[in-house]
């Protein structure tokens, strides 16, 4: 599901009719890319049907603006179009998501040189990801409420506790410590709320470190 492109033209007389600001089109294949050889371009189809559906974004303090989207989900009854449109909006949280991966647990800069090893850290994120996620689910928290910041700290304060438990039993105790916290640090709920994509704190004016250290030479005097 995306937004249909500047350069295409949506017009709600033509096509099939699956409602108000609702219908089927069929596109015609384009003209073969220059990247693309002439075996994969002659197995695509002559024509893909598609269903374009517009929708209007109204929010107090902002401009009322109007969207068309682009899918595959030709149902209407199955996927109407208010339906469609709650399913694009909610597309943010992946934003929010790959925003955990990347400012809080420090995906932003990988460390590694080789792609096999570029490959292997993007790999350990994920899990990580995916485990803190099964510790928030874990908890009863809700999925898109939950602070996952919230979470690596107790979870960073908790670890110790638990591995130096004594016993079995005092260590599922302080997992039901840890857990019953994590369920209860929700994030408020705050529709319309704005991500610009900034930095809070502004880079420190040093060279970059360009060169192997025996190689590098500084400039003196860098304000």
């Amino acid at each position: 599901m995306v937004r249909l492109h500047q350069a295409r033209r949506a017009d709600f007389r033509t096509g099939s009719r699956l409602g108000r600001d609702d219908h089927t089109v069929a596109w015609p294949k384009p003209v073969r890319p220059r990247w693309m050889d002439e075996r994969t371009y002659a197995a695509l189809p002559a024509s893909l049907v598609v269903r374009e559906v517009r929708s209007r974004r109204e929010q107090k303090g902002f401009r009322t603006t109007a969207l068309i989207l682009v899918t595959t989900l030709l149902d209407a009854a199955t996927h109407p179009r208010e339906a469609v449109t709650d399913l694009y909006a909610r597309r943010w949280r992946v934003e929010l998501f790959f925003d955990d991966l990347k400012t809080t647990l420090q995906m932003d800069r990988l460390r590694t040189k080789s792609p096999a090893m570029v490959q292997r850290e993007l790999l350990l994120h994920m899990i990580a990801y995916n485990l803190l996620r099964r510790l928030i689910a874990r908890g009863g928290g809700h999925a898109a409420r939950a602070s996952f910041k919230g979470t690596v700290d107790r979870l960073q304060t908790w670890t110790w506790v638990i591995w130096g438990a004594s016993t079995a039993r005092h260590a599922t105790r302080c997992l039901r410590h840890l857990l019953d916290p994590i369920a209860a640090a929700e994030v408020p709920h705050r529709p319309g709320r704005r991500e610009p994509r900034a930095v809070k704190r502004r880079p420190k004016s040093y060279q970059l470190l360009t060169r192997p250290r025996h190689l590098f030479h500084e400039v003196p005097h860098r304000a």
